[in-house]
């Protein structure tokens, strides 16, 4: 796919302008001025084999898209059924140990001692 001067097109996720065709090492590449961010510049080989260069879709092929997404399989998830099954896997002792065994790893020494004042002796001896 060939793009013209001045046509706004996207290349990879941002969005840019092309200020010319011009010629690299003997090949021929389009220097695009991006629209995102001032005075940032790419230069992309014309043969595009990549596809990271793509034309900015119309407002049909949105529309397209968007009734497309109607149609698509999709399972409503409640609230009350993820804290449910979150809740019974945190509620485990197992895992409340490990959870608070890996915040012990996490933070040093000091912060240790500011986050729990006097350890258990329980809790000494299991570390």
């Amino acid at each position: 796919m060939k793009f013209e001067q001045d046509e706004t097109v996207l290349y990879r996720l941002m969005l840019a302008k092309i200020r010319s065709i011009i010629n690299v090492d003997g090949r021929s590449c389009y220097l695009l001025d991006s629209l995102e961010s001032d005075h940032c510049q790419y230069q992309v080989p014309v043969e595009n084999r990549m596809d990271h260069l793509q034309k900015l879709p119309d407002s049909a092929s949105c529309q397209a898209l968007l009734h497309r997404v109607q149609d698509l399989p999709m399972q409503k998830i409640t609230r009350n059924a993820i804290a449910r099954s979150c809740k019974s896997v945190l509620e485990q002792k197992r895992y409340r140990r490990m959870a608070v065994l890996a915040e012990d790893d996490a933070c040093g020494q000091d912060e240790r001692r500011s986050l729990r004042p006097k350890a258990s002796r329980k809790r000494k001896a299991f570390l």
